[in-house]
């Protein structure tokens, strides 16, 4: 059910409802503001000073959301308490309730301080923005980074990242799950003002920016709990800034971002991270003299030699990857210095890498040239046997299938994409098989299909997917039967349509089940849902019989009971 302002009190759960209300009633609701029309701000002070924001959509649903840890459910008691002190504020907000003053808007906060800028010449402004400034660090690092000149240094933007890092630290002086949530959205500030300027064409000046990101993000990523990803995003953004910057600068800054990359790629905080790879990527695009070529490749020599080491007498797939990560940037390098010819002698002299493997084999199925790409596969899938990668082989299986596709060979095609479909259960091999099979031997077909699934991991999910896609619905209603809520649910439209009473049933079973094992309100209001669809399927009178059994059986659970009370 959607959230509106004059449904809070049925949709919220009635604890937290509660505890909103005691809040509201208690003066937690400090600072109430009315942003823009329908957008609401406010703080609620608690164990901490909380940020709450709702928003009203142009269908009355509403947005909520809350800077608190709460983790139980959608809405937290402050929200609730916010939308209680909106309920007496702003009553015109309410569907069916008119406006205290028919047509006359309600003034912003913006509205507010615009008025009272209006007030003051532009010397007291300018007086109070420096004492402001002066006060308060934060406000600093946001004047200079939108007001800085072009004389702002990369210290100064180091220093800010930092302030930004630091807002998300804990009382152990690492940045937990819940703060580099925090952190990461003072970090995206700095990256928006960075694409702002490379949008104008000064990447010489988003430039700075975005190295200090990139570096004062990774750095701190050894001591913080980026489970989320928010901060590998942010350095993720950087690096794409410093890319886009590079094709727009000068060649002394060229040359100096070239420097950059490697010593970056080479620094400890960039170690054993992805980007690392991405710093090269950027170098390698923009070597331009040959003493720069023969550092960057000095440097992926330093790099692969201990990965080649790594390897004797065992497979490790870690030194693998990085082996196919230089010899990418190598090549890239090569094409774009050398031409194809001698990209394509650097390809064939490592094949025994698996995507410069790929690579020819594309370009042999691209030229029609079949038994080459054959040979190439067959070797690699003899490979992947021997490492014992069986979603390799299936890779290099699907070249296969291709090559049986532009060759017309429709038995060939119809036993690799049987194989495809009974380890994958994609729905491409499908639709393959159906192109293929002849209509007469179809329906034969698919009986064989299905006790191939049978014989597979996943039996239930992929017969149930079958019957559904063949129409056979009595049967896809037996697999539900057997199996978890899960899969009725998926196909919970089409079953309920044709067979409402055996689904009612279901429910039935399904909520009962639900309760015997759990007492957590979520599973209350789960096992109500199952209530509520019997009485649209028409098992009113059922349903209501388990109700009142299930008062009787569970008379001390008093939010099963409050749940109940509300189907």
């Amino acid at each position: 059910m959607s959230l509106l302002l004059t449904n809070f009190k049925q949709v919220i759960p009635q604890n937290i409802l509660t505890r909103g209300r005691d809040y509201y009633r208690g003066g937690h609701v400090v600072d109430l503001n009315l942003e823009e029309e329908g957008l609401w701000s406010a703080q609620v002070a608690g164990t901490d000073t909380y940020d709450v924001q709702i928003e009203q959509r142009g269908d009355g649903t509403l947005i909520c959301s809350c800077t608190c840890p709460y983790e139980y459910g959608e809405h937290c008691k402050h929200i609730a308490a916010v939308l209680y002190a909106i309920e007496e504020t702003y009553p015109e907000y309410l569907e069916g309730k008119k406006p205290r003053k028919q047509g006359k808007k309600r003034e912003t906060r913006a509205d507010k301080l615009q008025k009272a800028l209006d007030a003051v010449s532009d010397a007291e402004l300018r007086a109070f923005v420096l004492d402001l400034a002066r006060e308060d660090r934060a406000v600093y690092n946001r004047l200079l980074l939108q007001f800085g000149g072009p004389d702002t240094t990369r210290g100064s933007y180091d220093r800010m990242v930092k302030d930004a890092l630091r807002a998300g630290r804990g009382e152990y002086g690492m940045i937990d799950y819940w703060g580099a949530s925090a952190a990461a959205k003072g970090v995206q500030k700095l990256l928006q003002r960075a694409d702002e300027l490379l949008a104008q064409s000064r990447p010489d000046a988003a430039l700075p920016i975005y190295q200090a990101v990139a570096g004062n993000v990774a750095e701190e990523l050894a001591n913080a709990d980026d489970s989320n990803g928010y901060l590998g995003e942010c350095i993720s953004s950087a690096l794409e800034g410093i890319e886009k910057c590079a094709a727009g600068l000068a060649a002394p800054a060229k040359r100096a971002l070239f420097t950059y990359c490697l010593d970056e790629a080479q620094s400890a905080r960039f170690s054993g991270w992805d980007w690392r790879w991405d710093l090269l990527d950027i170098a390698a695009n923009i070597v331009e003299t040959p003493e720069e070529r023969a550092t960057l490749f000095e440097m992926l020599d330093e790099i692969d030699g201990p990965a080649k080491a790594s390897r004797e007498g065992r497979r490790d797939f870690m030194a693998e990857y990085g082996r196919e990560q230089t010899a990418q940037i190598r090549l890239n390098v090569i094409q774009r210095l050398d031409g194809d010819a001698a990209a394509d002698a650097f390809i064939q002299a490592h094949l025994h890498l698996r995507r410069f493997k790929e690579l020819v084999i594309e370009r042999h199925i691209e030229h029609g040239e079949f038994e080459q790409a054959k040979a190439l596969i067959m070797s690699a899938m003899e490979d992947a046997k021997k490492k014992r990668l069986p979603s390799l082989s299936a890779e290099y299986r699907d070249y296969l299938l291709t090559i049986a596709e532009r060759e017309g060979d429709t038995q060939t095609v119809i036993r690799l994409a049987r194989e495809g479909f009974v380890q994958r259960g994609d729905e491409d091999y499908y639709q393959t098989l159906k192109k293929a099979v002849p209509a007469e031997q179809w329906s034969s077909f698919v009986e064989s299909l299905l006790r191939d699934a049978h014989r597979s991991d996943f039996p239930q999910e992929m017969s149930a997917w079958i019957f559904a896609r063949e129409g056979l619905w009595d049967r896809l209603l037996a697999v539900v039967r057997e199996s978890v809520p899960a899969l009725a649910e998926y196909y919970r439209a089409e079953l309920e349509k044709r067979f409402p009473n055996e689904m009612a049933a279901l429910y039935e079973t399904f909520c009962l089940k639900l309760l015997a094992r759990s007492g957590d309100r979520r599973h209350y209001q789960r096992a109500c849902d199952y209530l509520r669809r019997m009485k649209q399927l028409g098992q009113i009178i059922r349903a209501e019989a388990v109700k009142d059994m299930l008062r009787g059986k569970y008379p001390n659970r008093r939010a099963l009971l409050d749940e109940l009370n509300k189907v």
